[in-house]
């Protein structure tokens, strides 16, 4: 095989020995044939040889491997609406604008966020440590309910971990959970697609809201304002 001005070739025995040099032609067969003497094969035995590679040296390589850039983490589908409270708007040059939205924003790096305590305040209010959903909507489901009170407990309450005692307590003030209504089987969809989640036992049991459950809570509750 003609090699060019510097060559690399690796050779693999099957019985194990490896060899590997690198230079012109002339070195190459000069340590290829010490190689074969130090282990007492020859030339002929090139033909049992498992593997063999020839390979110049990078600096010869010209072709750049192709670059494919690592895949987005998350993505958003153009038409997902994102819920207010999730969204951040540039500041505004004017302060009278600025002004106008103290009430329902703050300020963070130079972004305006809104603010949704004001949301979960009109849709719900809190009596004696329970979640109670101001009037009975039509357009709510009681597992939409149950998961807007789960999110109004860990805004108004600071309780991520709502019992399923207090939450039943709330179903029921709320208006979507009468005396034959097993909670289990309302938030069976919830808890399938992962919104809710619980932690202890049925006597004991607590509900936490997950962030995806939280997010559609509130694009929920957003609407019945």
């Amino acid at each position: 095989m003609e090699y060019g001005k510097n060559a690399r070739i690796k050779i693999k025995l099957k019985t194990g020995e490896e060899f590997e040099a690198e230079g012109d032609k002339a070195f190459i067969n000069e340590q290829k044939n010490e190689f074969l003497t130090l282990i007492g094969k020859t030339n002929g035995d090139f033909a049992k040889m498992q593997k063999t590679e020839f390979a110049r040296p990078k600096q010869f390589d010209s072709a750049p491997k192709e670059y494919k850039p690592d895949p987005e983490a998350y993505s958003v589908a153009q038409n997902f609406n994102i819920p207010k409270f999730l969204r951040q708007a540039q500041r505004k040059e004017s302060l009278s604008d600025v002004n106008a939205q103290k009430e329902d924003t703050s300020f963070t790096n130079n972004a305006i966020v809104i603010n949704a305590l004001s949301v979960w305040q009109n849709v719900c209010r809190t009596e004696g440590g329970i979640v109670v959903i101001r009037r009975k909507f039509k357009a709510l489901t009681p597992s939409s309910a149950a998961l807007i009170i789960a999110a109004a407990a860990k805004i108004l309450l600071k309780e991520p971990l709502y019992g399923a005692l207090k939450l039943s307590k709330s179903m029921k003030l709320s208006g979507f959970m009468e005396g034959n209504d097993r909670l289990d089987r309302i938030l069976s969809s919830e808890l399938k697609q992962g919104t809710l989640s619980f932690e202890g036992t049925k006597r004991n049991r607590s509900y936490k809201i997950s962030d995806e459950g939280f997010a559609r809570a509130f694009v929920i509750a957003e609407k019945l304002i």
